[in-house]
């Protein structure tokens, strides 16, 4: 297993702290063996992002930061998760804060609260590895749950669901 920014793992203060504000997950979407924080989770080989890969109950997600497959497929499945399908209750992903990028203006901005962590997360390498100095970027929590609240107050989840599914919002 490569040890770049795709194979680390969550430090587990910073784990601790969204499993206990926003858990008890029931899923880690994006894992590896070694890695995982929850008993049910997808490895690269289980493909999180594929229709098979059901995104159910409370979701962690702390998913690759590289170019491929990248964080857009992600997020858009957190947004499908919650508010299209709502399979998922509510999905919290650690996320960079690329306050430029696509991913971050057209959905994380709209569907997610964006709690920001103080401080640069210095991840975890996998076993065996030498720890490298961390704190690359900044990072925060990224809860994507219903009900979505807008400027002007909440709309009920099912207008939502419409909404988007009609591509009125994206």
């Amino acid at each position: 297993m490569k040890n770049g920014r795709h194979h680390q793992s969550t430090p587990p203060g910073i784990y601790g702290f969204a499993n206990e504000r926003w858990g008890p997950f029931t899923l880690d979407a994006a894992a590896s063996e070694w890695n995982a924080k929850c008993p049910r989770f997808f490895s690269e080989a289980d493909n999180a992002l594929s229709p098979e890969s059901e995104w159910t109950g409370r979701v962690w997600c702390n998913p690759p930061w590289e170019s491929k497959p990248g964080i857009l497929p992600f997020v858009e499945r957190a947004v499908e998760s919650v508010f299209v399908v709502e399979s998922a209750e509510l999905v919290v992903m650690l996320l960079p804060t690329r306050t430029g990028s696509a991913w971050y203006l057209d959905l994380a901005e709209r569907y997610a609260r964006i709690v920001p962590i103080r401080g640069r997360v210095k991840f975890d390498p996998p076993p065996g590895a030498k720890k490298g100095k961390g704190g690359f970027e900044d990072v925060a929590y990224f809860v994507f749950e219903r009900p979505l609240v807008v400027s002007g107050g909440d709309l009920p989840v099912k207008t939502w669901s419409s909404m988007i599914r009609s591509g009125a919002v994206a």
